[in-house]
This record gives structure tokens, C-alpha cells and sequence, in this order.
């Protein structure tokens, strides 16, 4: 009886037993029982190999080119003896013994061992496959990645022009039909290749099994091929880097939103994690954002994301490195603060109602991501003429139907949004000033320019306004004092402190405050007015100012403490050209201190002995400047008891010709 090769084996009876020893032998006693005869095919019937348990991972590096043996878990099949041009779903038939050294020179139909990959060729007469099992058994949806490549292909155009395809089928158990998946199929291409083992054509597959394979003892998956097109010799494929695992569970993407562009950036995390997942964060590319963060069971954050765009979480499991594309997404957006303006006109004085209209402009468009958000805080604008009569309160509305105290989407790019505020009054009046107050996305406000309000004092001697969000360009402090008016305005801008006092009823003076301006428009003021009951003065915030332009007295403070070292004096450090200087009277001569002062923070600070004879300590300042007196009496010993550590002294303070 011949073999698979044509071979011819004849034996003794008396070696019956020994060759029947051989696994699938076929035994034949020829007539006369002089001879006997063995069919020495692949095998006589096909055996399911043993289920491996995932997360598993195959890359054959542990596979030797001359072994002959498949690693635990997989298995050569037979399907049938007539490959066709559809996949067939039934067999297998019988095993394949696993061809040792095979390159793409090999035509021998069978399975080979392409040295670090193994794969399959078919002939006419035998449609082959590939099988891994593993056990699913307390897992849900398992993956399977793998690189499926081409190692001989002899297409030439002419004699030889076969295209063949190749995808994964799976059955739950060791019998039954087989199920081919799609949307992973594999084609060789037309490129010659018949040496080496080279892989032609590789690509990376990964599909998630059916629920019909989760928590299953044994789930087989094998590689099948079918005919495409074309004639003659056929292409062989093979397999690498099998990793089988279950996907990390899917948990929803959290955070995003607006932030401040002068601030820390928003949160981004994810609902839930999972112990033995690692979660990395991408941003549009996709770009890794920091490194992974492994998983705990628990929420977890990425931090603070300051770049504007959208963020995605991919879940890897450390274990077999199945990955996973968790659920939506988080969109960060930048706000405009410190990017919008806001301008107001004077109206001019016309027989029929004036208008003043209002816009917030930005000359660079609103270029971020999503939509930028301007909430109007305001639902009503004051107009006063210059005398500081209120002449009418001016509903603030949008052409378009806009509801104030809503908020107003400006799409990207946009350049500017026009209010349209009207002086309601029957008769020509003055020019008017019109004022606006905007919240941003980041809660800043933004406001007309110029700056108006009105400083009245309603009880007590003195009213105080603190305004926010003004524009380094409105450095001129401009004050209408009214009848009756203040007697006194002070202005604290960005720490420092200035004064501007001897008004009469009606004056209008302007005092120039650039020098403590900072750059943008978070310049924030502190305005207090001083006066009788009924006092009142219009102040604007301005870089046009009108009227007499005088020269404001900046309040120096000099803060004195007494600690266990001694006498602690401190004064901002935004004073420049101010040192100290001490003497035993006000009246005597003031001499400088030789010791430097130390920078703490925002305040200059020198520490003096706690001992001698009552002595007076001032700031003297650039020429032209007003100087600030503070005095105490040094203690001596034991005689007056010492104060606890940082209590204030009594302080003493002189500003030009008044003492407080």
C-alpha cells in the first residue's frame, strides 16, 4: 500500500507487533499472511489541542526552525480535500505533523515551520488550517491580536496569478461548525517572493470573540483560507505575536470644560479603573499626554490639561497587553480672559434720542476649541452727563433678540459684538457716558472704557468702591467732585496707595496712576471718598482725560512690629528710591540706617535693637516724594515689660500736612 509520497513499505508477519506499536498506523495482512503492508499518512484522525488559559501570549521566538513539534495549545488540521472560494466551516479531518525548516522555496502542501512564525500551504487537494484553543472560563470579551503575513508567493503575472484570503473562525468546544469572522480578512498582494522566510505583507488583526465565548472551558479559533482569483501555485500564510486576552472593562471618560488662560488648566479622569489596567491619556494625533496611570478599582484623574482639544483614554491590561478604547471623550476649551475689551463712545447731543454703541472686540478672533461663552452680568447701564445728572437708565439688548443675564455663544473667530444702549430722554441733553460691566467664562469682568461711577457718601464720612478688570490704558484717575463734593479721593491699585485731596465743591481734577498699572486687564481698584453725608463726586477711569492734571500723593506705609529679636520695620518693596532713616525727634536731623533691608515676600524688612532712648524711624523718598513718620520708644531691659512676639506698635503716620 502506498503512502501520501508513493512510498512502498513490505514486512515480516513476526514485525507485526512492533509496527502495530505506531500511533496511526493502518495494518493490513496481504493474502497468505507473508506480508504486511502500512499506510503511512499524516495521521489516521485529528486530536483538539489542550484549551490554554488567557491572558496568552505566542510569538514562537521559543520555537526552534528543526522542531517538529507545535507548542501546548495548538494543532495542524486537514479541513477537507477540495479548497474552494468560499471558507470552509466544517472538519477538521485529520492532523498534520508540523514541517521542520520550511522557507518559502518549500512547495510541499502542508503546515510549516518558518522559523519564528508557522503557517500553512495548501495544494489542490488539501485545504488546510491552523488552531489555537484557550480557555475563557471567568472571562468576557476576549480579544484576539495577531500579525498575519505571507511567506511564499509565487505570483508572476502570467502562469502564476492566484490571490488568496485568509481570516479567523472560531467554534465553542472541540466539535461542531465553525463561524468565520469578518472584517479581519487577508490577501496576499502580487509581489513575488519564493526564498527565505521573510514575512511579504504583514499586518496586525485584532477582533473581539462573540459573547457566545466568554466563561467557556474550551473556545477554538483557527486560521482558514479560500480562493480568490488567479490560477496556478498558491500563496502560503502564516501567523505571529497570537496574544489572546480579555478587553479592560469600559469606563466612561470625566472632566474637560472651560479654563482660564491665566490659569492651572481642568481635570480630566475617568469614572473607574480597573487593578492590573494601566490608562493612557491622548489628546488629537493621537498625542500621549504624561505617562499611564495604573488602575486601582477606584476613579482616577490625569491632572490638569492646560493645551486646548479633545482627550481619549486607551486601557491596557498588563497581562497579555489586550488594549481598550474607553467611553467618549473629555473636550477641553480655553476661555478669553485677558483676550476681550470692551469700548464704549459718547453720545453726541441730537434732537431725537441718542444711541452709544457698545462693542467687545477682539482684534485676534476668538481662535479655541468649542464655543467661547460671555455671560452679561449687568441688566441695566447708567447714563450721566457731564454735570453727573443721571439721565436714564439703558436697557442693554442685543439685535437678535439677546436676554440679558443669559448667556451669549460667540462661535470661533469672532471679532466683535455690538450692544446697542439708548439715552431715553425727550430733548437734547449733554453727551453721555455709557457703562458696561461683562463677566467672561472666567468670571472676569470686563468693562467700557472709560470706567465711570459715582462715589456718594450715604452715612458716616467716607463710601468705598472696589472695581475689577480695568485695562492698563485707563491710567488716568479723573474726579468731577459735585456740590457737595468730597473733600478727598484715595486709590488703591495693585498694592500701592495715592491721594488725592483738596477739593472744592464742582472741581475737576485728574491725577496719573500709570506707574502702577500692570499689563492686560486685571488692574483692580479700591476708591474711597471722603466727605459729610450727601457728599458725592463722578470718578471715570480713563486714557483721554479733560481738566487739571495734578500730581497725586502716594501713601507710604511704614509698618512697625515688635518680636523677640527686636523692632521690625517693613515697607512694599514696589518702592524704589525709598530708604530709612532714623532720628531721636521729628524736629532733629534724620540720618540713614547703615544696615540694608531683607526682601520678604512683598515688604522690604530691617529689624532694629529693642533698647535705648525713644527714637523715630521714617521712609524718605525721591526728591519730591512725602515721607512717613513712625515712632516708638526703645526699651531698655527689664524696665517696661516686652510685647509678644509680632505684636503691632503704635504707629504714628504723617502725609504731607495731615497726621493719623
Amino acid at each position: 500500500m502506498k503512502t501520501d509520497k508513493g512510498s512502498l513499505f513490505t514486512l515480516k508477519l513476526a514485525d507485526r507487533l512492533s509496527i502495530g506499536s505506531l500511533l496511526g498506523s493502518r495494518l493490513a495482512v496481504l493474502a497468505g499472511g507473508a506480508l504486511l503492508a502500512i499506510d503511512c499518512t499524516d495521521s489516521s484522525a485529528q486530536t483538539s489541542p489542550t484549551a490554554q488559559a488567557i491572558p496568552y501570549a505566542q510569538d514562537f521566538s521559543a520555537l526552534a526552525a528543526s522542531s517538529t513539534n507545535y507548542p501546548a495549545g495548538w494543532q495542524g488540521w486537514t479541513i477537507s480535500a477540495t479548497p474552494g472560494a468560499t471558507f470552509n466551516t466544517t472538519g477538521p479531518t485529520t492532523n498534520r505533523t508540523l514541517t521542520a525548516s520550511s522557507t518559502a522555496a518549500t512547495t510541499a502542501g502542508n503546515v510549516h515551520n518558518y522559523s519564528g512564525k508557522i503557517g500553512f500551504l495548501n495544494t489542490s487537494s488539501l485545504d488546510l488550517t491552523l488552531v489555537l484553543a484557550v480557555d475563557t472560563t471567568a472571562k468576557s470579551s476576549v480579544s484576539v491580536k495577531y500579525d498575519i503575513m505571507t511567506i511564499r508567493n509565487p505570483y508572476d503575472g502570467t502562469s502564476n496569478t492566484r490571490i488568496n484570503e485568509a481570516t479567523l473562525q472560531y467554534r465553542v468546544g472541540t466539535s461542531g461548525s465553525w463561524t468565520t469572522l469578518t472584517g479581519i480578512e487577508y490577501q496576499n498582494n502580487t509581489t513575488s517572493q519564493i526564498t527565505g522566510t521573510t514575512p511579504q505583507n504583514s499586518q496586525t488583526k485584532t477582533i473581539t470573540l462573540p459573547a457566545a465565548c466568554d466563561n467557556q472551558p474550551v473556545v477554538q479559533v483557527r486560521w482558514a483560507s479560500r480562493q480568490v482569483s488567479g490560477s496556478g501555485s498558491r500563496p502560503s500564510f502564516a501567523v505571529d505575536n497570537v496574544v489572546v486576552c480579555a478587553l479592560p472593562t469600559s469606563y466612561a471618560v470625566t472632566g474637560g470644560g472651560s479654563f482660564c488662560s491665566a490659569g492651572s488648566g481642568t481635570p480630566v479622569g475617568l469614572a473607574s479603573s480597573e487593578s492590573g489596567v494601566s490608562y493612557q491619556l491622548y489628546r488629537t494625533g493621537p498625542t500621549a499626554m504624561g505617562s499611564p496611570v495604573t488602575g486601582s478599582g477606584s476613579p482616577i484623574t490625569f491632572g490638569l490639561q492646560t493645551v486646548a482639544d479633545t482627550y481619549t483614554v486607551v486601557a491596557t491590561r498588563t497581562a497579555g497587553g489586550c488594549t481598550a478604547n474607553m467611553t467618549g471623550s473629555a473636550i477641553v476649551m480655553m476661555s478669553v480672559t485677558g483676550e476681550l475689551t470692551a469700548s464704549s463712545g459718547w453720545t453726541q447731543p441730537v434732537s431725537s434720542p441718542p444711541t452709544a454703541a457698545v462693542t467687545l472686540s477682539n482684534p485676534n478672533g476668538l481662535n479655541r476649541v468649542g464655543a467661547t461663552t460671555l455671560t452679561l452680568c449687568a441688566a441695566t447701564a447708567t447714563a450721566r452727563d457731564a454735570s453727573d445728572s443721571i439721565l436714564a437708565i439703558i436697557p442693554l439688548d442685543l439685535s437678535g433678540g439677546y436676554v440679558l443675564g443669559t448667556q451669549l455663544t460667540l462661535p470661533q473667530g469672532t471679532t466683535k459684538v455690538e450692544f446697542l444702549a439708548t439715552k431715553n430722554v425727550s430733548s437734547p441733553g449733554n453727551p453721555a457716558i455709557v457703562n458696561v460691566f461683562v463677566n467672561d467664562a472666567c468670571n472676569q469682568l470686563k468693562t467700557t472704557d472709560p470706567v465711570i461711577t459715582t462715589l456718594e457718601v450715604l452715612a458716616g464720612s467716607s463710601v468705598q468702591q472696589r472695581i475689577e478688570g480695568v485695562a492698563a490704558p485707563e491710567r488716568y484717575l479723573q474726579v468731577f467732585n459735585g456740590n457737595p463734593g468730597l473733600k478727598s479721593v484715595e486709590a488703591s491699585l495693585n498694592g500701592r496707595n495715592f491721594r488725592l485731596d483738596g477739593f472744592t465743591d464742582g472741581q475737576s481734577l485728574v491725577a496719573d496712576l500709570g506707574s502702577a498699572m500692570l499689563e492686560g486687564e486685571n488692574n483692580v481698584f479700591l476708591l474711597t471718598g471722603y466727605g459729610e453725608v450727601g457728599a458725592s463726586a463722578l470718578v471715570l477711569l480713563t486714557d483721554s482725560p479733560s481738566g487739571q492734571l495734578v500730581e497725586p500723593t502716594e501713601i507710604v506705609k511704614l509698618t512697625l512690629n515688635h518680636t523677640t529679636a527686636g523692632l521690625t520695620l517693613s515697607w512694599p518693596v514696589t518702592l524704589a528710591g525709598w530708604h530709612l532713616q532714623a532720628s531721636t525727634s521729628p524736629e532733629a536731623n534724620w540720618s540713614d540706617l547703615s544696615a540694608p533691608p531683607v526682601a520678604a515676600g512683598s515688604q522690604w524688612t530691617l529689624t532694629v535693637p529693642a533698647s535705648g532712648a525713644a527714637q523715630f524711624y521714617r521712609l524718605q523718598g525721591p526728591v519730591g516724594a512725602h515721607s512717613t513718620v513712625a515712632s516708638t520708644t526703645r526699651t531698655i531691659g527689664t524696665n517696661l515689660a516686652a510685647p509678644s512676639a509680632n505684636q503691632p506698635q503704635p504707629t504714628k503716620h504723617t502725609y504731607g500736612g495731615h497726621t493719623f
